[in-house]
C-alpha cells in the first residue's frame, strides 16, 4: 500500500486531492492510504507525527508565495531525518526556491510533480499518485497520461476554449457581452457552480457571458500570461476589446504591480477602460452570511473588499457562499451560487454595459440633490461644495456631450428658482394640497402594487409598522392620490431632491427605534427614478445623502437590504469630497457607488482680520513705547486691556483683567506686563498661523491667482513624503529654526522682534516668491524653462538651498499641475456615463502632507485596515496621550483613572490610526508590526517601569463607520483591554484591572453568572446597533425634540450602548456603558486637520458633546473635555473643548474674510451658515460651552448686521429664519441670556419674515 500524507491550506487543491483519493480507492482497492491534514481537517499536528511510520510520500500545497512555515518547521525536520520523499508547492510559482529547498526529492521527480500540479485537476492528481506509487513503491499500475490544461483560458459549460472566436462558435455573439474573471484553481477543481449560474442567467437574458479563468495576476516562469495578458488575448475580437463590462469573481487585486498603493492608477483596468464590478464570494455559509449584520467576516474583507477598492472596482452583490459537502467523511468546500445575488449582479453589469452602447441623447439621468435638514433652506446639501453652481457646470458639459438638456440656466440661482417652483421637501411653508407648484408625482395605487410585490408584502409590512402615514401625499383628486416626487425634469434629466429621511416629531420613536426603514415616499421616489422615469444612471451630488445609511448589511447586502432595493441595480455615480473616505466607503459598499471625489474648498492661513488686527496694532504701539522709553505706559496697557475685554479674550488667554481699566490706574511693571503680552502674542500668532477653508468648491473649476498661491502655501507647509516643508526650508536660508520659532512665537529674538514676527515675514516673502513663480504663462513653459525660473527666483530671494529648490520643483511639477487637473471631476463623470473606467485614487487630508492624494476626480479608496496604526501614527498617538495626561496632572495633581475617547472611522483612515495608537498607549500596550507588510500582527505589554505612569482605564465610543470598516481593530482593542485587565499589578498602577475586578465582584454579587459577570465588567467598546449610524443627538437638536440634558443623555445612551468585542457584536448593555461612564474623568476627541472644525459638522457635538453630557448625567459631574489636534502630526496641540470652540470662533466664525468668501456662493453658503448656528446650539445643549458673548456675536454679525440680513434675504431667506429661530430657542432654553433689546429685534425680524415666507 502506498501511503501519502497530504497537508494543505488551499481549498482548490484539497478538493482535487480528496476527489482523486476516492477515485483511486475505488479503482485500486487497498493500494492507497491517504492521510489528510490542514485548514479544513480537524486533526491535531501531533497526529501527523503518528502517521509518519510507513509513509512513502508527503505533499504540501500551501497558499501564496510568502507563506509561513511556522506550524510545519519542526515536522519537516523530522521528515528530513527519516528521508521521506517530500514535495512542497505554493499556489503560485513566482519564487519557488524556498519550497524547493525544503522539499526532499530528485530534481527530475520534482519537476515532474510540478508539471502534474501546474496542470491540475482531479485527473492529473490521479495520474500523479499512480506515477509516485509506481516509482517510489514499485507498484505496477496502469499510468494515465498527463492532461495538459491551459493555464489561462475561456470557459463555457465545463469546456476550455482558447480563443474568443471559438467561444462565439459555441455561444453566438450578441449585443451585450460581459466578461467574468475567475481563478483557474476554481476551474480545475470543478468549483464552477457560480460561473455556470452566470452563463445560464446570461443566456436567459439574451447576452454573452464570457468567463475567463487565469492562473495568476502576473506572468510567471510557468508560462501563464497574467490577468492583463489573458484579457488581451482572450477578450479581444478582430483586434478590439469585445466586452463592455467585467464581473470579477477573483479575490485580492487584479493589479500587475503596486502602483495603486502609492497613488498611481492600476494600469490593467485603465487600459481596458470599461467598468469592473466585484462580485462577492463569501467564505461563510449561506446561513452564516444571512445572520451576519456586517455581511462579511474578516477573511472576506481581506479577500474581496480592500484590494478591489485599490483597483477601482465597483462593489457588487454577494453571489456565492462556501458550503461544505461530505466526500468520504471529509468536508470538501464548494462555492455554491446564490441565485438572487447572481441575478442582481448580472442586471447591474448589463446596465453598466449598456452605457457604452446607448446614444447619449437617449440616456436618462437621475441627478439627486441631498437635503438635510429637509426643507427649502438646504437643497443640495454637500460638504464644501457649491452645489447649484456645480450643477450648472455639469448641465453645460452634459449638453456638450450630446445628452438631452432642454434648459441651461443662467446660474445656480435660476436653477434653484426652477426647483422651488416644483415639489420639494418643504412642509412648513408649503402644503402640497394647497399649492400651485408644478409637482411630479407617482400614483399611489401603482406604488402600492409594486411594493406589495416585494418579498410577499414583507417590505410593506416593515414600513407600515414604523410609519403611520405616507408623507407628501397629494390628494387634490380624491380618487387618485399621488405621491410627491420632489424635483424637475429637464430634457432627459430628472434633477431631484432626495426625500427627507424621517417624518414627524415623535421623540419616543427617535429614542427607542434605532433601525427605521425608509417611509413610503422615500421608497416611491427611488422606484420612480429607476423604473418609471427609467434612469440609466443615478448621479448623487455631494457629501452626503441618506441612501447609503438605510437599514441593511454593511457590505455584501441581500437583495432586500434597503439601499439595494432603492437603486434596482442602476449605476450610481457619487460626487464625494476627497477628505471623507470613511463615509465615501460606506457609499461604495452599501450603495454600490462609483465615487468621483472632489476638491476641498480653498485653504488659507488666517493671517488676520479686523478685531485681531486692532489688538495687534495696540500691542505693537505698546512695544514701540517701551522701546523708545516712554514713561507713561499705562495708556497703552489700558488700551490693550480694553480690547481684550471687548473681544472677550481673557478666558482664551488665561489671564485676569484689572478690576478697573482706566487711565488713572498705576501701570504694571514691564516684566509683569510682558507675561500678559506673551499670552496675547502666543494666541494671536497661533490664530494667524491657523488655516481655514475659504468659500466653497465648484466641480471642475481650478483655482487661480491668489487663491492658488494660498492653497499651495498651506499644502506645502508640512513635509510631503521626502519633500521638505517649504516654510522650514525657506526659514533655514534665513538662519531660523522654523519649528523652534513656531513653538516659541511669543518670545523675542536677539533683534528684539518676536519670533512670530519673523515667521510672518518669512510667510510674506514666500507668498511673494510663489506669486512671481506661478504666473499666467507658467503652464506654457518647458520643464527647462521652469527650472531656470525657479533658480533665478531662489537666487533673487537669497534662498538657493537644495531643500528649498526641491520644494519649488515639487510645487512646479506636482502640486500645481495636480490641482489644475480638477477638471477630471467632470471629465470622469462623462467617462463613467459612457461606460468607461473611472480610475482609483488615494483620499484623506491633502493638507496633512497628503499632496499625493491629488488629483481629484478619482474613485477613491481608503486604507488597508490591517496596517493601522502605522508606526508614524503610533508616535503621534503617544504625543496625544502624553498631552492629555500632562494637562490633567497639572490641573488635578493626579492622573485620570478613567477616560472615554471617541473613535471615528474617518479619523482613523485620515491619520492611519492616531486615535487607536492613543488608546493603546493609554492602556500601556504597543502594536507589533510585520516588518515586511507593515501589518499589525499583535500587541506587546509595555512594562510599568518603561511606561512611567499608571495604566489608564479607557472606554471607547466607536462610530458606525468604524464598526463596519475596522472589525479587526475592534477585536484588537478588546484583546488589549483583556490583556491589561488580567495583569497582576498594584491597583494604583493599573486602573483598568482595579475597576474590572471591582465590577466583576459587584456583578457576581448581583446574581450574574460568572461568564455574564465577566463579559459585563470587561465591556469597554460601545457603539450604535449594527446597521445603525450616528449618536441620535443631532436629530433631537434639529427637531427641538428634547426638554433637558437628561433627555439628550438618554438618547445618547440608548443609541450607543451596544457592546462590541471579540465575542460580541452589538449586544445592548446600557448598564455596563453607564457603569464605565460613572468613572470617566476626561473625554477625548481628536481632529486630524483644520480642513474641518467642531462647528463645521454636527458629528463633533453629537459624539463628543453627547458623551460628555452622558457622563455628567450618570456621574453628576462634567468631565474635562479634550480636543486633540494632529493636523501637524509631528507637533500636536491639545485644547479643552471650550477653548477649542473659542479658537474656532476667532479663526473662522468672526473672521470677515471667511464671511466674504462664503458670500460669493449665495444660497448654498447661506444654508451652510445656518447649520453652523445649529451646531453651536448642539454644543451649548450637550456640553454647555457656549458663552453669552458667543451667541451675541452670532446675532450681531450674521443677523442684525443690515448688509448680512439683506444678503440672506436675497439668497436664502429660509436660512435666515432658521438662524433666528435657533437663537431664540437658545434663549428660551436658558442657554443664552440675550439682552432685552437684542431679543426684541430678533423677535420682530422673525415675525416679519414669517409673514413673507407664508
Amino acid at each position: 500500500m502506498f501511503k501519502i500524507i497530504y497537508y494543505t491550506t488551499t481549498d482548490g487543491e484539497y478538493t482535487n486531492v480528496v476527489t482523486a483519493s476516492e477515485r483511486l480507492k475505488e479503482t485500486y482497492p487497498g493500494e492507497f492510504n491517504f492521510q489528510f491534514f490542514g485548514r479544513n481537517i480537524k486533526r491535531s499536528p501531533a497526529e501527523m507525527y503518528d502517521e509518519l511510520d510507513d509513509t512513502d510520500f508527503i505533499l504540501f500545497t500551501l497558499m501564496g508565495e510568502n507563506f509561513s512555515y511556522d506550524e510545519i518547521d519542526s515536522f519537516l525536520n523530522e521528515v528530513h531525518a527519516r528521508g521521506i520523499t517530500t514535495h512542497i508547492q505554493s499556489s503560485v510559482m513566482r519564487n519557488p526556491e524556498r519550497q524547493r529547498a525544503l522539499s526532499r526529492e530528485s530534481r527530475e521527480l520534482r519537476e515532474e510533480i510540478e508539471r502534474y500540479i501546474f496542470n491540475g485537476g482531479v485527473d492529473n492528481y490521479v495520474a500523479l499518485f499512480i506515477m509516485l506509487a509506481n516509482r517510489l513503491k514499485g507498484a505496477n499500475l496502469e499510468q494515465p497520461a498527463m492532461t495538459e490544461i491551459a493555464l489561462d483560458g475561456l470557459y463555457y459549460k465545463g469546456e476550455v476554449i482558447t480563443s474568443i472566436e471559438d467561444f462565439y462558435r459555441r455561444s453566438p455573439r450578441r449585443k451585450i457581452r460581459i466578461g467574468v474573471l475567475f481563478y483557474r484553481s476554481h476551474f480545475i477543481s470543478g468549483n464552477t457552480h457560480v460561473i455556470d449560474a452566470y452563463i445560464e442567467a446570461g443566456e436567459k437574458r439574451g447576452i454573452n457571458i464570457i468567463p475567463l479563468y487565469f492562473y495568476g495576476a502576473v506572468p510567471t516562469e510557468v508560462g501563464n500570461w497574467g490577468v492583463e495578458g489573458a484579457m488581451q488575448k482572450l477578450f479581444y475580437y478582430k483586434g478590439k476589446l469585445d466586452i463592455q463590462a467585467i464581473i470579477n469573481f477573483a479575490a485580492f487585486s487584479l493589479s500587475t504591480g503596486q502602483t495603486h498603493m502609492i497613488g498611481g492608477i492600476d494600469p490593467v483596468l485603465k487600459k481596458l477602460d470599461i467598468p469592473v464590478i466585484k462580485s462577492f464570494s463569501t467564505t461563510q455559509t449561506l446561513e452564516q452570511w444571512r445572520a451576519n449584520a456586517n455581511g462579511m467576516n474578516q477573511i472576506d474583507y481581506t479577500l474581496n473588499l480592500i484590494m478591489a477598492e485599490y483597483d477601482g472596482q465597483i462593489h457588487g452583490q454577494m453571489v456565492s457562499s462556501k458550503e461544505y459537502i461530505d466526500v468520504a467523511g471529509l468536508p470538501v468546500p464548494r462555492h455554491i451560487a446564490y441565485p438572487p445575488g447572481v441575478a442582481n449582479m448580472l442586471d447591474a453589469a448589463i446596465k453598466y454595459a449598456k452605457l457604452s452602447s446607448i446614444d447619449n441623447g437617449e440616456k436618462k439621468l437621475a441627478i439627486i440633490l441631498h437635503n438635510y435638514p429637509a426643507g427649502d433652506a438646504n437643497i443640495g446639501t454637500a460638504s464644501g461644495l457649491d452645489t447649484m453652481e456645480s450643477l450648472i457646470v455639469l448641465l453645460k458639459r452634459l449638453k456638450a456631450e450630446g445628452f438631452k438638456v432642454d434648459t441651461i440656466y443662467q446660474d445656480g440661482a435660476e436653477l434653484l428658482d426652477a426647483l422651488l417652483t416644483h415639489g420639494t421637501n418643504e412642509t412648513r411653508w408649503v402644503d402640497v394640497n394647497d399649492s400651485d407648484r408644478n409637482y411630479f408625482s407617482y400614483p399611489l395605487k401603482d406604488y402600492l402594487k409594486w411594493v406589495d410585490g416585494i418579498a410577499n408584502g414583507n417590505i410593506r409590512a416593515q414600513i407600515d409598522k414604523e410609519w403611520d402615514d405616507i408623507p407628501l401625499l397629494v390628494e387634490k383628486v380624491k380618487d387618485d392620490p399621488q405621491i410627491l416626487i420632489p424635483g424637475l425634469k429637464n430634457g432627459n434629466l430628472f434633477i431631484g431632491i432626495q426625500p427627507r429621511r424621517g417624518m414627524g416629531e415623535n421623540t419616543e420613536q427617535l429614542i427607542h427605534s434605532t433601525i427605521l426603514p425608509p417611509h413610503h415616499q422615500y421608497m416611491a421616489y427611488y422606484h420612480y427614478q429607476a423604473d418609471i422615469f427609467g434612469a440609466d444612471a443615478f448621479i448623487h451630488v455631494g457629501t452626503h445623502g441618506t441612501l447609503e445609511f438605510l437599514p441593511g448589511k454593511a457590505v455584501a447586502q441581500t437583495p432586500l437590504c434597503f439601499p439595494n432595493l432603492m437603486l434596482e441595480n442602476t449605476p450610481n455615480f457619487y460626487f464625494y469630497i476627497v477628505k471623507n473616505p470613511a463615509e465615501g466607503a460606506i457609499a461604495k459598499r452599501r450603495a454600490f457607488a462609483t465615487i468621483i471625489d472632489y476638491l476641498i474648498p480653498k485653504l488659507k492661513f488666517v493671517e488676520g482680520y479686523d478685531e485681531i488686527d486692532q489688538l495687534e496694532r495696540a500691542m505693537h504701539d505698546y512695544e514701540r513705547a517701551t522701546f523708545e522709553g516712554f514713561e507713561a505706559l499705562y495708556p497703552y496697557q489700558s488700551e490693550i486691556f480694553k480690547l481684550i475685554e471687548a473681544l472677550n479674550l481673557q478666558e482664551d488667554l488665561d489671564i485676569e483683567l484689572p478690576e478697573r481699566i482706566d487711565d488713572g490706574e498705576k501701570p504694571l511693571t514691564e516684566d509683569d506686563f510682558e507675561a500678559i503680552m506673551q499670552s496675547c502674542w502666543r494666541y494671536i500668532y497661533e490664530i494667524k498661523r491657523n488655516f481655514i477653508t475659504m468659500g466653497l468648491h465648484t466641480l471642475g473649476q481650478p483655482l487661480s491667482g491668489e487663491d492658488l498661491i494660498d492653497m499651495v502655501m498651506v499644502l506645502t507647509r508640512l513635509k510631503n513624503g521626502d519633500v521638505p516643508s517649504i516654510a522650514e526650508a525657506f526659514a533655514k536660508t534665513r538662519g531660523i529654526d522654523y519649528y523652534a520659532a513656531l513653538e516659541n512665537q511669543q518670545n523675542k529674538a536677539p533683534d528684539g522682534r518676536r519670533l512670530g514676527e519673523h515667521i510672518a515675514v518669512i510667510t510674506a516673502e514666500l507668498k511673494q516668491l510663489l506669486t512671481e513663480l506661478i504666473t499666467d504663462d507658467f503652464y506654457a513653459l518647458t520643464n527647462d524653462q521652469k527650472t531656470a525660473k525657479m533658480l533665478d527666483l531662489a537666487k533673487s530671494y537669497n534662498a538657493k538651498s537644495d531643500d528649498f529648490l526641491t520644494v519649488l520643483k515639487f510645487i512646479a511639477t506636482t502640486v500645481v499641475p495636480n490641482l489644475m487637473l480638477v477638471g477630471d471631476e467632470v471629465e470622469h463623470l462623462i467617462k463613467g456615463l459612457n461606460g468607461q473606467f473611472i480610475p482609483p485614487g488615494n483620499s484623506g487630508n491633502i493638507s496633512r502632507g497628503g499632496v499625493d492624494i491629488l488629483p481629484t476626480g478619482r474613485n477613491f479608496y481608503t486604507v488597508d485596515t490591517r496596517t493601522v496604526p502605522t508606526k508614524s501614527a503610533w508616535q503621534t498617538g503617544i504625543q496625544l496621550g502624553d498631552a492629555v495626561l500632562r494637562d490633567y496632572y497639572v490641573e488635578n495633581g493626579s492622573y485620570p483613572q478613567s477616560v472615554a475617547i471617541v473613535l471615528w472611522g474617518l479619523s482613523t483612515i485620515r491619520s492611519k490610526g492616531d486615535d487607536l495608537a492613543e488608546i493603546y498607549y493609554l492602556l500601556g500596550v504597543k502594536p507589533v508590526w510585520n516588518e515586511g507588510s507593515g501589518r499589525v500582527v499583535g500587541l506587546d505589554i509595555i512594562p510599568l517601569k518603561e511606561l512611567g505612569r499608571p495604566r489608564i482605564d479607557v472606554t471607547v465610543r466607536i462610530s458606525g463607520v468604524f464598526r463596519d470598516m475596522f472589525p479587526n481593530q475592534i477585536k484588537l482593542i478588546d484583546r488589549a483591554i483583556n490583556m491589561i485587565a488580567e495583569l497582576d499589578e498594584p491597583a494604583e498602577y493599573n486602573y483598568l484591572a482595579h475597576h474590572f475586578k471591582a465590577d466583576l465582584a459587584k456583578n457576581i454579587a448581583a446574581g450574574m453568572s460568572d461568564d455574564e459577570a465577566k463579559i459585563n465588567a470587561h465591556a469597554r467598546i460601545f457603539g450604535a446597533r449594527p446597521g445603525q449610524y450616528g449618536a441620535g443627538i443631532s436629530s433631537a437638536i434639529d427637531q427641538a425634540n428634547w426638554q433637558d440634558s437628561a433627555d439628550l443623555s438618554n438618547i445618547y445612551l440608548n443609541w450607543g450602548s451596544y457592546a462590541y468585542g471579540k465575542n460580541q457584536h452589538g449586544v445592548f448593555m446600557r448598564d455596563a456603558f453607564e457603569n464605565r461612564l460613572k468613572r470617566v474623568e476626561a473625554t477625548i476627541q481628536n481632529a486630524t486637520s483644520r480642513e474641518t472644525d467642531i462647528l463645521s459638522v454636527d458629528d463633533y457635538y453629537q459624539y463628543h458633546g453627547g458623551l460628555a453630557c452622558a457622563v455628567k448625567t450618570v456621574r453628576k459631574e462634567m468631565p474635562k473635555m479634550y480636543c486633540g489636534d494632529s493636523s501637524d502630526p509631528d507637533h500636536i496641540k491639545l485644547k479643552s473643548a471650550d477653548k477649542e470652540l473659542k479658537y474656532v470662533y476667532r479663526s473662522r466664525v468672526l473672521n470677515n474674510n471667511w464671511i466674504d468668501a462664503m458670500k460669493q456662493h449665495g444660497y448654498k453658503a447661506a444654508g451652510d451658515i445656518s447649520k453652523m448656528f445649529k451646531y453651536a446650539l448642539g454644543w451649548s445643549s450637550t456640553a454647555d460651552i457656549m458663552d453669552k458673548w458667543m451667541y451675541d456675536e452670532l446675532a450681531n454679525k450674521y443677523v442684525l448686521d443690515k448688509d448680512m440680513m439683506a444678503w440672506f434675504e436675497q439668497h436664502n431667506p429660509q436660512a435666515l429664519f432658521n438662524m433666528i429661530e435657533t437663537l431664540l430657542e437658545a434663549n428660551q432654553r436658558e442657554l443664552w441670556n440675550a439682552d432685552d433689546d437684542m431679543l426684541m429685534k430678533l423677535q420682530q425680524i422673525l415675525l416679519n419674515m414669517e409673514a413673507k415666507l407664508e
